[in-house]
């Protein structure tokens, strides 16, 4: 079982400095002004690495209009991509668009259906390559500031997510004052199940099939009420078998 703990962090960190290797040339084309060149280093990393900062650059690219004609709802899909992915940044920057595009009026609105439908059906295409089929999660504008805003130790399942935009947590007070509290209550709400996936996720790849059983039955146990300390407990152990925090060398 270590083994799989070992291949799973090394995996993703030999991945993670591949992928953002081969995007500094992306960044060194956009330095340059050979915006066309940058976009098509961004485009081979975000689609065939799936990395985030590449995703996160495309969408301000096709929001901005740098490098291919502006296209909004290719700039939502990106940013909602990176944001899948946990980059704050990303998630600050969607739910800015987001709220953009939804003072246009109903325009605005019918686009952003069409925006959400669309991510809908990529997920369920894309559902069997995953290790769970993800569930359709509306994310509100409030509730993807929240996530970019919270603290970095709230994101240690999901190390692209690792970090606190100082942005969002600027931005929070405004929109609490624009939307109000039961926005806000919603907003948590979508927040806090977009994170429970995510956890279920990382939760999936890491332990075995028999751990994940016990794991799953701790946090939506049949029949009964879920017991907070032992849901902490089980997740606190998840956290140290990824972070190794806690833990002694023999």
């Amino acid at each position: 079982m270590k083994k799989r703990i070992l291949l799973f962090l090394l995996t993703f960190t030999v991945l993670s400095v591949t992928v953002n290797a081969a995007c500094l040339f992306g960044d060194a084309y956009l330095k340059r002004g050979h915006h066309k060149q940058a976009r098509q280093v961004y485009e081979n990393c975000a689609k065939e690495q799936n990395d985030p900062s590449a995703q996160y650059a495309l969408g301000q690219m096709y929001q901005r209009g740098t490098g291919a004609q502006q296209n909004i709802m290719l700039a939502l899909f990106y940013y909602r991509f990176a944001a899948e992915n946990g980059l704050a940044s990303a998630q600050r920057a969607l739910a800015q668009l987001m709220m953009e595009v939804e003072r246009m009026g109903a325009p605005g609105q019918a686009a952003l259906k069409e925006y959400e439908d669309k991510i809908q059906d990529l997920k369920k295409a894309q559902s069997s390559d995953t290790v769970l089929p993800p569930k359709k999660r509306e994310m509100s504008a409030y509730a993807w500031m929240l996530l970019a805003a919270e603290k970095a130790d709230n994101k240690w399942f999901y190390p692209a997510g690792a970090t606190q935009d100082p942005e969002a947590v600027r931005l929070l007070p405004t929109l609490e004052s624009r939307y109000g509290k039961s926005a806000r209550e919603q907003a948590v709400r979508q927040a806090s199940a977009w994170k429970e996936d995510k956890l279920m996720q990382t939760a999936k790849a890491v332990l075995s099939d028999t751990e994940y059983a016990s794991f799953s039955d701790t946090l939506y146990p049949r029949g009964r009420k879920p017991d907070p300390a032992r849901r902490l407990l089980e997740v606190s152990k998840l956290k140290q078998r990824i972070t190794g925090e806690g833990q002694t060398n023999d």
